[in-house]
């Protein structure tokens, strides 16, 4: 089987683009991996909702934070913020 000329030509053509054919595809595969990984997290947060609503309880949070203030009126301030 012999090719043709421009069948010669579009498979060096191809062979050179091997790069950038390569780069698209990680592109589309990082596409696919963040579509899946929202999926699951919607999916995740969905779940959670649900069982707090079926619960009917407040979820204790577990986040806190704490910060001195050095520069103020007066001497030591300690702000506690609880979420």
């Amino acid at each position: 089987m012999t090719l043709s000329a421009l069948n010669r030509k579009l498979l060096r053509d191809l062979w050179g683009m091997k790069g950038q054919a390569f780069a698209i595809a990680m592109v589309v595969a990082a596409g696919v991996a963040m579509y899946v990984m929202y999926q699951s997290l919607f999916a995740s947060l969905s779940g959670t909702r649900s069982v707090v609503v079926l619960l009917d309880t407040p979820i204790p949070c577990f986040a806190s934070a704490a910060a001195s203030i050095k520069i103020c009126p007066v001497p030591t301030v300690t702000v506690t913020v609880t979420l």
